[in-house]
């Protein structure tokens, strides 16, 4: 994905310019903006950090509400929909 999109050199430039202290959501409003909310899915699998934060920096960032339902429930829904016997668990 990285290689088509330009974006690697410019988050990396972003990160040492210090934008995303100032703008801690920047990233995930930016791949909403570029690539589409559709192609974002919601994880917790890193468990030393509390998901709470995570799930706060969805609710707040500058998105829509449709990109946060794409993220939070619409795209897992629709890659699980792919595997029929684990929709009737």
């Amino acid at each position: 994905m990285w290689k088509n999109t330009g974006l690697k050199g410019m988050l990396r430039t972003m990160d040492q310019a210090g934008v995303r202290r100032e703008f801690p959501n920047l990233y995930l409003e930016l791949f909403v903006e570029k690539a589409g909310s559709h192609k974002i899915l919601f994880g917790t699998d890193l468990h030393w950090f509390d998901p709470h934060y995570y799930i706060g920096a969805i609710l707040s960032a500058d998105i829509s509400d449709e990109a946060r339902r794409d993220i939070f429930y619409r795209n897992g829904e629709q890659i699980l929909s792919k595997f029929q016997w684990l929709m009737a668990i």
